[in-house]
């Protein structure tokens, strides 16, 4: 009798929890990955099969798949590797973004000025799906970072939650 099973883990446990979820056929409303390293990914649809993934949720800090500049950065990933940009490659670009704004403030790219010109920083984002600019607080958190909410559809990965960012309206059938 349940409703959700809720899943983390490595993409391998997606794999596996999402083709056994598929042969055993539980009464399930979802399979909600958190910050699961396969449900967020186009090879999990791939390595399970169409109707193993389609439906499976998973909520995650991701790029803002709306926005232009991500939209270039997919064609040039592909065009570069042959592949799908994976999540880390936006994440890194935004983070060499970010030491650079911190650069441009101090003289000497040291230690403490570095991190204290950082920590400083309110930086626009056109990559990720934040409801605010990168603004970090005393502990060293970005203060607007948000999960967004993913869920294959059609056999493609698609936002489906906050609005602002989501590509597809959350389908609630599982």
């Amino acid at each position: 009798n349940v409703d959700v099973l809720a899943v983390t883990g490595y993409f391998n446990d997606g794999v596996l929890v999402a083709r056994t979820a598929n042969a055993v056929k539980p009464q399930l409303k979802a399979i909600w990955g958190v910050a699961s390293a396969a449900f967020e990914q186009q090879d999990f649809v791939n390595a399970v099969g169409g109707p193993a993934a389609e439906g499976v949720l998973c909520a995650s800090i991701r790029y803002n798949g709306k926005s232009p500049r991500i939209q270039e950065l997919q064609v040039l990933y592909r065009e570069r590797f042959g592949q799908e940009m994976r999540l880390s490659a936006p994440f890194g670009y935004q983070a060499l973004q970010v030491v650079a704004a911190g650069l441009e403030k101090v003289s000497q790219a040291r230690g403490q000025a570095l991190r204290d010109a950082i920590a400083g920083l309110e930086l626009n984002s056109p990559l990720l799906a934040y409801p605010g600019p990168i603004k970090f607080d005393d502990k060293g958190e970005n203060i607007n970072a948000a999960p967004q909410l993913v869920q294959t559809q059609g056999g493609r990965i698609t936002q489906v939650w906050p609005q602002f960012t989501a590509d597809q309206q959350f389908c609630a059938a599982f």
